[in-house]
């Protein structure tokens, strides 16, 4: 019953955060074009809200590792135009917060992280995309079997983008997702948890991500 409790106030705190980032995306929607890229410097401001599973990786790519069920991730953020060939490729960086939580695990985690966005024929309605990302995130109780409440994740995969018109646009794309802790992970509770190997130096959270997200240019 208190797992069930947790969850649902999980998801509420989910639901609370994608409608204030919704809020924003709206008045900066409305706000002079002008002031906005005065004041930010950015390209663009982006919303995304994932959903993933260990379901979605392969057998191989978790051994040795902690499976995620049920992640829900969430995120807010700022992409500046490194480079850009209009009839070739265009490399964004981003900076973003985040929040994520996982089935069975006690806590949520809020992060801050970067990105890197590889954009092919972005002059094109439809543009494939590479992206990864990196981030130091906290969380509000330790995960099962870890002894630290913070920890460092990375995602990485590929997609679309659509644009919607000239002034926003939406993409969808597949991630790895993998949070992990170095030696702070290498008690022998954490491993006895999980029936992990000692050999297995470094284990960590692992899912498929599906990601969708809308952007609004400045």
């Amino acid at each position: 019953m208190l797992r069930k409790t947790f969850t649902l106030i999980q998801m509420i705190l989910m639901v609370l955060f994608l409608a204030f980032a919704a809020f924003i995306l709206s008045a900066i929607g409305h706000a002079k074009k002008a002031d906005a890229a005065d004041l930010l410097g950015a390209e663009r401001l982006i919303l995304e809200q994932g959903v993933g599973s260990s379901s979605l990786l392969s057998d191989s790519t978790l051994e040795g590792n902690i499976p995620l069920d049920r992640l829900i991730r969430s995120r807010i953020g700022l992409e500046w135009e490194l480079f850009s060939e209009p009839k070739g490729v265009t490399l964004d960086f981003g900076l973003g917060l985040h929040a994520y939580s996982a089935s069975g695990q006690p806590s949520m985690a809020t992060g801050v992280d970067t990105t890197l966005r590889l954009t092919f024929a972005p002059e094109l309605r439809f543009s494939p995309y590479v992206i990864f990302t990196a981030s130091y995130d906290e969380f509000g109780k330790t995960w099962s079997g870890t002894d630290v409440d913070y920890t460092f994740t990375n995602t990485f995969g590929a997609g679309m983008s659509y644009r919607v018109d000239d002034d926003s646009s939406l993409y969808l794309d597949y991630r790895w997702f993998h949070s992990s802790n170095g030696s702070s992970f290498h008690s022998d509770s954490f491993r006895e948890t999980f029936g992990l190997e000692k050999s297995e130096m470094n284990p960590g959270f692992e899912a498929g991500l599906i990601t969708l997200g809308y952007s609004i240019e400045f």
